[in-house]
C-alpha cells in the first residue's frame, strides 16, 4: 500500500462486510 490510512482496521472491516455479504448472497 503506498497511500497511509488514519486507521487502516476500517478497510479491513469493509472488506470483511462485503466479503460476508456475497458469501450470504451466494449461500441463500
Amino acid at each position: 500500500m503506498c497511500y497511509h490510512m488514519p486507521t487502516p482496521a476500517i478497510d479491513s472491516y469493509t472488506l470483511f462486510s462485503l466479503d460476508y455479504e456475497l458469501s450470504r448472497r451466494i449461500i441463500l
